[in-house]
């Protein structure tokens, strides 16, 4: 038993990295003069699987800007990991945060440019060119807010795929994929804990996602690939009790299977949706 479990652990660290699987996920490249951690970027697994970051490679527009991974880097399934010009300042600033590493030589452009990653092979992972004007949100330049993806599925280099963290200093090594608001529905009594089948199904582009609190919950109601890769954050936070409704608009995805899954606590339920085109 024991070395069929390493084996299978090996396995898993090890698994063939695709595109979309480690995404840049969020972006600090001017901060507030009032509240600066220097410049800093964000990366998402957004796997099953913990990956080795060993060897790999973040650059910005300049090919010799470039930081390489020290050995031994793995990232979780499901996790974030900060990768910091100036470690002090930004400890100082967010001591909380723990997953970060550094320090990058040299500074992101606060006027926008492009931005690379690359595994231990040389092949690019994710890239996008951010902005600092209209259409890309123009808050993140020198406002406090940073530059955050709504969802992981998200194609980068599209600006409606990003928004401004308005109200914090940004969300580093730490869940903030942009939520949608639930709608509660009047006069509606929850008696358990339920996520009811999506109407219509199959769908397209839309589909209406029903849940049930019957009382005050901290809940996550998020969309996943047959891959166990997040799309699409639904809603997220404390919701009182009642039954609530919530849209899954899938316009940016391709036709196939996807999966909502419900999660309170130690409760979680899935529902398959059907995209068809």
């Amino acid at each position: 038993m024991r070395i069929i479990i390493t084996i299978t652990a090996v396995l898993l660290l090890f698994a063939a990295v695709n595109a979309q699987d480690v995404v840049i996920s969020e972006i600090n490249y001017n901060s507030a003069i009032t509240f600066d951690p220097e410049d800093w970027i964000e990366f998402y697994n957004n796997t099953i699987f913990t990956i080795d970051l060993s060897d790999w490679e973040f650059k910005d527009s300049n090919d010799s800007n470039t930081f390489v991974f020290p050995i031994h880097t793995f990232l979780d399934a499901g996790e974030f990991l900060v990768l910091v010009r100036d470690s002090s300042d930004f400890s100082a600033l967010f001591p909380e945060i723990a997953n970060y590493i550094g320090m990058i030589d040299f500074k992101l452009s606060n006027g926008g440019e492009l931005v690379r990653l690359y595994d231990n092979t040389g092949a690019i992972v994710d890239s996008l060119t951010y902005d600092d004007v209209a259409p890309w949100p123009t808050l993140p330049d020198g406002h406090g807010p940073t530059l955050e993806k709504k969802a992981p599925n998200l194609d980068g280099w599209d600006p409606a795929s990003w928004h401004a963290v308005s109200g914090t200093n940004g969300t580093p090594g730490q869940e903030g994929w942009l939520g949608i608001a639930a709608e509660l529905i009047p006069g509606a009594v929850a008696e358990n804990f339920c996520l009811m089948p999506c109407y219509p199904n199959p769908f397209n582009p839309a589909t209406m996602i029903i849940f049930h609190l019957p009382g005050a919950s901290d809940i996550s109601l998020n969309v996943f690939d047959t891959q166990g890769r997040q799309v699409s954050a639904l809603t997220n936070g404390w919701h009182a009790q009642g039954i609530y409704q919530v849209s899954f608009d899938a316009s940016n995805l391709s036709s196939g299977i996807y999966i909502a899954r419900l999660t309170i606590g130690d409760f979680n339920q899935s529902q398959k949706l059907l995209l068809v085109r």
